[in-house]
């Protein structure tokens, strides 16, 4: 039988051991002047624990499964709606920073985008293919018609069922070949200019103070009010100005402009850097000086590229959600009702912190609205992670998106807007 003396011995080495294995974390800096918010921190690990055994750990009805929130720890699966109750999704609530990746026309939540096109005359539905008696009681070879007729037709999931349905991306088409219809409706400059100002709006309301957008562009030019193809690019940023022009006046007025700070395009950077080539490996990318590596998925499987982000400060732009229900992830050893479930506690994103790595939230394009979400994820996935880890991500994105002269200024509201906020 082991000494007293033997096993305290024992315990305080594996205490050290963790410690050091946690040496290279980028918020520990933090944490070492948060001693007497200890308590605190402790309470939101209570509540943690209470929340896996309480709602992660029983059996749900009625679920309404959330894309890329069905992740499985224990053997339960989570719904958007069970997320929206809990403590934690509350607690964690912060100012999330900047958005350094979005893909602007999946970023808006598709029943209003649905409600917008209903709004305009020239809106038409078309299928080449079969329509069932699944879809509607009568079967024919091709279906056009305008979308008010079409919306009442149909009653697969409702009256705007197929509609929706046809405007997300679901996971077992995720690697096939698929069309979201959303880019069609979002090249219409009048749905176009309010999709871009409630993109904003909804952005602000989650915590978001600045963000980096990729407009698709592969179409030359968008349709303008009178149905004409006619407006070039340059139109589509002008119309995008006018929209954070908009916001801004409508922050000021409720004495809230420092909410807001600002927005960046690729295009921008395009036209500073007309040789910039896009889509490097990640080779290619670090050798090229890269600052940013957009999701960054397999990079841990590169000890010795991970060492360099570390190093010099590259920053990984992670996307968990999307990374999930894309089946990024390990499979969960459950099989239910709902389907097969991916693991993410298992996202490589844990050993991208734990090396020390600055990493960033980004949304993923399957209904999310923000990025708080994702943030929920990463905490509740990994006991681990903390609140000063979200922090620490937060201020890692403002980091890595503004200018040398604008981060300190940056960096002091987000400290404000978290003092307010809590």
């Amino acid at each position: 039988m082991a000494a007293l003396g033997d096993i305290q011995d024992y315990f305080s080495r594996r205490a050290a051991l963790i410690q050091e294995d946690k040496y290279l974390r980028r918020e520990n800096y933090l944490l070492q002047s948060l001693t007497k918010n200890k308590l605190a921190a402790d309470k939101i690990s209570i509540i943690r624990a209470e929340e896996v055994a309480s709602i992660w750990g029983v059996e749900h009805d009625d679920f309404t499964l959330f894309p890329g929130v069905g992740f499985t720890i224990s053997h339960s699966l989570l719904s958007k709606r069970t997320i929206d109750q809990t403590k934690i999704f509350k607690i964690i609530s912060m100012p999330r920073g900047a958005l350094l990746y979005a893909h602007i026309d999946t970023t808006v939540d598709k029943g209003y985008l649905l409600e917008l096109a209903l709004k305009e005359p020239f809106f038409h539905v078309r299928t080449s293919c079969v329509v069932t008696t699944a879809i509607s009681t009568t079967a024919v070879t091709e279906f056009r018609a305008p979308l008010h007729q079409a919306r009442e037709s149909f009653s697969l999931g409702g009256p705007d069922g197929w509609v929706l349905g046809a405007m997300t991306i679901n996971p077992a088409e995720a690697y096939g070949t698929h069309h979201i219809a959303t880019r069609g409706l979002t090249l219409y400059r009048p749905i176009f200019r309010q999709y871009i100002h409630r993109f904003l709006v909804v952005s602000i309301v989650d915590g978001i103070s600045y963000m980096e957008l990729r407009i698709i562009s592969t179409s030359p030019y968008m349709f303008d009010a009178d149905g004409s193809e006619m407006v070039p690019h340059r139109e589509w940023q002008l119309d995008f100005g006018r929209a954070i022009g908009k916001v801004r006046t409508m922050l000021k007025k409720q004495g809230r402009e420092e909410v807001f700070v600002s927005a960046k395009d690729c295009i921008t950077l395009k036209q500073e850097f007309p040789d910039l080539i896009a889509g490097n490996n990640l080779y290619d990318a670090l050798l090229l000086g890269t600052k940013r590596i957009g999701h960054g998925f397999s990079i841990v499987k590169h000890p010795k590229l991970l060492r360099l982000c570390r190093e010099n400060g590259i920053a990984l732009e992670v996307c968990p959600i999307s990374n999930e229900i894309l089946v990024c992830l390990p499979i969960a050893m459950r099989t239910t009702v709902f389907g097969t479930y991916v693991s993410m506690p298992m996202h490589p994103l844990s050993a991208m912190i734990n090396q020390g790595v600055p990493v960033t939230l980004n949304p993923s394009v399957f209904g999310t609205k923000g990025l708080s979400y994702d943030f929920y994820q990463v905490f509740v996935s990994n006991e681990t992670t903390g609140l000063i880890t979200l922090k620490q991500i937060a201020l890692d994105s403002i980091e890595f998106f503004l200018e040398i002269e604008e981060k300190m200024r940056a960096a002091s509201l987000w400290e404000k807007r978290l003092l307010n906020d809590l």
